[in-house]
């Protein structure tokens, strides 16, 4: 299992449909275009994506405006 930090560019078209039906599972939802488009453009809008990988496969991600940390000086 890996977890990474990446660009929203990054992501690949299956990225994005299985980012589609882990949004759809998780919010009850129908795996439709509705939730397609819906996923699609918050991972676009996002600055950072924090993805969790199993054997290459996206398993679970976050989308982030702006981290949610800050390092300290």
């Amino acid at each position: 299992m890996s977890f990474n930090f990446e660009k929203p560019r990054k992501l690949s078209q299956q990225d994005i449909e299985a980012a589609a039906r882990l949004t759809a599972a998780g919010f009850g939802r129908e795996a439709d275009e509705h939730n397609y488009a819906d996923t699609q453009a918050h991972l676009e809008s996002a600055d950072y994506l924090q993805v969790v990988r199993m054997d290459k496969e996206l398993v679970g991600f976050a989308a982030y405006r702006r981290l949610l940390w800050r390092t300290c000086s």
